[in-house]
């Protein structure tokens, strides 16, 4: 009788092993990893060997598109992270970085990439991912919020590290063109302003003509725009193409990487 029910418990015993291995293989094979991560890491930004830029570091990316479509463009927003996981500002005040790659980025391919001078700060920092965003040339969008249960597949090279519980959530969000809300906000000055996509932390504006800063703060103030802000003209509506934006304070013209103090 013992026997007969030790072998009962074993079978059991494998079957429920066999089930928990089984699900734990589907739910693998469900994680969305389109583009892996090999590299992404701060360095001191180097001539010749000699460390320069003053407190420059540059970011070093290496990644793969892993499916099989052609990607238009690749954006990791990430922090700077010091020795006790902490998120740092660098010498300008921001605490919130972007790395935007343009492709094409074509199937199963490894691109290295690198951005000189990433930001300024006197200590080395950590470069830690906490988004991804990701452009196919057929104009899909996903976007994947980095957290505890795919920074291993999405960025093996990244250790987890929990930030005040801000990238804990066993959760993937992505959002499609279906979150468009368009309307016309208004004119500032003549120039129509609309708001061309709506995302969780901000927005993105459209603009007949090129906003001067003076505008951007009128803008920023008449219509109560809250989060990161975006401003693109009119027909180069990717967030790759903003000409100007409002992010941590600041009023910030990519192309001339000017920064003006919003408070100023």
């Amino acid at each position: 009788m013992i026997n007969k029910n030790i072998k009962a418990m074993s079978k059991t015993i494998i079957f429920v092993i066999f089930f928990s291995f089984f699900v734990g293989l589907v739910n693998a094979q469900n994680v969305s990893c389109d583009v892996v991560f090999s590299k992404f890491k701060l360095e001191w930004f180097n001539i010749m060997g000699i460390r320069g830029g003053g407190n420059g570091q540059r970011l070093k990316l290496t990644f793969k598109n892993t499916t099989d479509k052609v990607l238009k463009y690749v954006t990791v927003h990430y922090w700077a992270i010091n020795a006790v996981n902490d998120i740092e500002t660098d010498q300008f005040g921001r605490k919130e970085f972007s790395v935007n790659c343009t492709g094409p980025f074509q199937p199963n391919k490894i691109n290295k990439l690198e951005v000189q001078i990433a930001l300024f700060h006197p200590n080395l920092l950590t470069a830690y991912p906490y988004q991804l965003d990701i452009t196919y040339m057929d104009s899909e969008e996903k976007e994947i919020k980095i957290n505890k249960s795919n920074i291993s597949l999405i960025f093996p090279s990244v250790e987890f590290i929990n930030i005040n519980g801000n990238n804990e959530e066993n959760t993937v969000e992505e959002t499609s063109n279906d979150i468009e809300s368009k309307g016309v906000l208004g004119l500032i000055d003549g120039i129509e302003c609309r708001i061309i996509k709506r995302y969780n932390d901000g927005v993105i504006i459209g603009t007949s003509r090129e906003l001067n800063p003076d505008q951007i703060k009128k803008a920023k103030e008449f219509f109560s725009l809250k989060g990161k802000v975006m401003f693109n003209l009119e027909g180069f509506e990717k967030k790759e193409e903003a000409y100007a934006g409002i992010n941590d304070g600041y009023i910030i013209f990519y192309k001339e990487n000017i920064f003006i103090k919003i408070d100023q």
